[in-house]
C-alpha cells in the first residue's frame, strides 16, 4: 500500500510540474502528502517494524566497531524524530521558501549582456538553497542544543559576506527575505521537535 501511495503521489507530482507554472508548491504539496502517508502507514497501529537487517547489523556493530551505538540511537523513536526535524528542516522548508519566493515573484534575475528582459540569475538561485539548507541545519542543531548565541552568529556571518551585494535593492530583499523565512522555518522545527522530545 505504501509503494503503491508513494508512486502515486510521485506520478501526481510530475503531473503538477508538467501542467504548472509554479513548480515548486506543487512539489510541497506532493512532499507533504507523502510525508503524511508514511506516517500513516509507519504508525503503531500498522503493525510495521525493522527489519532482522538493522538488528543483525547492530549485533554485528557491537563486535567489530564503536559505532553500534551510534545506529542505535539513530533507530530509536527519539532519534528518527531528530531526522525527521532535520528532513523538514533542510529539504521541506527549502521547499515552501521556493513557494514563496515563486508567489513574490521575488528570484534574483540579471540581465542577459546589459539589455533585455531579465532572466532568472540560475546559478545564485542555486548558491542560495546550498546556503540555506546549510543554514537551516546548522540553526536547527543550534535550537535542539540550546545555543541560541550561535543562531546570532550564523546569521550575522551571511549577512557580512553579502553585505556588498545588498546595494541592489531585488537583491537585497530577496536576501532578506529569504534568509529571515529560512531562519524562522529551521527554528520553528528545532522548537517543535525540542517540544516533543521533553
Amino acid at each position: 500500500m505504501l509503494l503503491a501511495g508513494v508512486a502515486g503521489l510521485n506520478l501526481a507530482g510530475w503531473w503538477l510540474d508538467a501542467r504548472r507554472r509554479p513548480k515548486n508548491s506543487a512539489r510541497l504539496a506532493v512532499g507533504l502528502a507523502m510525508l503524511l502517508l508514511a506516517s500513516i502507514a509507519a504508525s503503531p497501529g500498522a503493525g510495521l517494524g525493522f527489519r532482522p537487517f538493522w538488528s543483525s547489523l547492530r549485533t554485528g556493530l557491537e563486535h567489530w566497531s564503536a559505532l553500534a551505538a551510534v545506529v542505535e540511537a539513530l533507530a530509536s523513536p527519539r532519534g528518527q524524530l531528530v531526522l525527521l526535524g532535520l528532513l523538514f528542516a533542510a529539504n521541506e522548508a527549502n521547499l515552501i521558501i521556493r513557494a514563496v519566493f515563486d508567489w513574490l515573484r521575488l528570484k534574483p534575475q540579471v540581465r542577459p549582456g546589459g539589455a533585455g528582459a531579465p532572466e532568472i540569475d540560475v546559478g545564485e538561485y542555486n548558491r542560495g538553497r546550498v546556503i540555506g539548507l546549510l543554514e537551516r541545519a546548522l540553526l536547527y542543531g543550534f535550537v535542539l542544543q540550546g545555543q541560541y548565541g550561535a543562531i546570532g552568529f550564523v546569521l550575522a556571518a551571511k549577512a557580512f559576506t553579502r553585505f556588498r551585494a545588498l546595494d541592489d535593492r531585488p537583491f537585497a530583499e530577496y536576501v532578506l527575505i529569504g534568509t529571515l523565512l529560512s531562519a524562522c522555518l529551521a527554528l520553528a522545527a528545532g522548537t517543535a521537535v525540542k517540544w516533543l522530545l521533553r
